[in-house]
């Protein structure tokens, strides 16, 4: 919520769901994802999405092999996510790796404003 309203959001928090309302103009909601190594040495994120709550963003923070700290991050919009459960490994193909980003420097400026002057 610092980083968006740093940018110049407005961010409203729902106390009951968690969901974020940014600009009153899109919602989103975060999922931590602990990772799990398989037997074969690969990992696998397993995410749980809410479909009651279904934010236009779902922010998805997966985390390291110790589960101690962020590794990267999904930024999921509503109408690409198909089912509630997704698993993903390391590398998931262009259709999903599509909305991988190292930070979170990009859902930023998706909420930054900028001033139009329009000319007398």
């Amino acid at each position: 919520m610092q980083r968006l309203n740093a940018v110049g959001a407005t961010v409203t928090r729902d106390s009951t769901t968690d969901l974020l309302l940014i600009n009153d103009e899109y919602s989103a909601s975060m999922v931590l994802s602990r990772c799990r190594e398989t037997r074969a040495e690969s990992l696998r994120w397993l995410i749980k999405i809410d479909e009651h709550i279904a934010p236009d963003i779902t922010i998805l923070v997966r985390m390291d092999l110790s589960n101690k700290q962020a590794t990267d991050y999904f930024l999921f919009p509503i109408m690409d996510i198909d089912a509630p459960k997704l698993l993903l490994c390391e590398a998931n193909g262009a259709y999903l790796d599509t909305y991988q980003f190292d930070d979170l420097n990009y859902f930023a400026r998706l909420a930054a404003r900028d001033r139009i002057e329009v000319p007398e």
